[in-house]
Formats: structure tokens, C-alpha cells, sequence
């Protein structure tokens, strides 16, 4: 039982320190490493990824909607449903309408 309280109390010390930081820890259904600003350029150059709610994006990450547009991400969050980039101007910005 110990054993896994300090479990919780590690999770939550990594994921209060990620927010504090603005940093965040790998996604396990993706396994995209969450990158600082300098790695920004580097996210831009990979081809996009399709847009899932519950993710991390990273600053200058580009993804595809549902309607297969290109979007580059203005602010680093953890999306929710309701936050997909054709709904969203303040949090992604279009790059093209095709892939």
C-alpha cells in the first residue's frame, strides 16, 4: 500500500511540475516526446499527425483535422474535445487546405 501511494505522489509531482514549466511528459499513445522552444523547428519539419482530443501539442506542432486540414498549434495544451483545430482559431492556425 505504501509502495503505491508514493506512485500517486510521484505522478502528481511530475504532472504539477510540467505545468508549472510548461513542459510535458511523453504521450504513451503516440510516444511524442514533448519538446521546449528550441525543438519547435524540429516539430514543424515532421509530417503531420492526425488531431486526437486528450493529447499534448506543443508549440509550432502541426496536425490534420478531421477535414484533412493542415493547422500549426499557437499554444502549447493538452486538447479536449472540444478544442479541435477547425473550431479553435485561438489555439491552432490553418496552413492549408490539403495534405
Amino acid at each position: 500500500m505504501k509502495i503505491r501511494k508514493l506512485a500517486v505522489v510521484a505522478l502528481a509531482t511530475t504532472l504539477t511540475a510540467g505545468v508549472l514549466t510548461g513542459t510535458a511528459p511523453a504521450t504513451a499513445s503516440t510516444g511524442r516526446q514533448a519538446t521546449s522552444a528550441a525543438g519547435a523547428a524540429t516539430n514543424a519539419a515532421l509530417p503531420p499527425i492526425m488531431w486526437r482530443p486528450y493529447q499534448y501539442y506543443d508549440y509550432d506542432e502541426v496536425v490534420l483535422s478531421s477535414l484533412y486540414i493542415r493547422y500549426r498549434c499557437l499554444l502549447p495544451h493538452y486538447a479536449l474535445p472540444e478544442w479541435d483545430p477547425d473550431t479553435t482559431p485561438a489555439l491552432w492556425q490553418r496552413i492549408s487546405l490539403t495534405p
